[in-house]
């Protein structure tokens, strides 16, 4: 869950500029477990599919070693501009 999470919460933390650093935290997460992880690397890929400037939504999948889905996960998450919000 916690792979899902990160990779979900920084499909959506991308910035163009260096100097502006953005986190996301997680408002809500499920997760669907759908086949059993046995052995090797896990490969967590995700993306942003909506939301706005300060809130998004991301779904994410997690594959196993043999390309078998393991979990799949979906939620919404807030962005935050470390440098911005220490100027608030």
């Amino acid at each position: 869950m916690q792979l899902l999470d990160v990779a979900c919460g920084y499909s959506g933390s991308y910035s163009n500029s260096e100097s502006e650093e953005v986190r996301a935290a997680t408002i809500s997460l499920t997760v669907h477990f759908m086949a059993k992880a046995t052995k090797g690397s896990l490969i967590a890929r995700a993306r942003r599919v909506g939301g706005g400037r300060r809130i998004f939504f991301s779904n994410a999948e997690l594959i196993g070693e043999e390309g078998v889905i393991v979990a799949t996960a979906s939620g919404s998450f807030r962005r935050h501009n470390l440098a911005q919000d220490a100027r608030n």
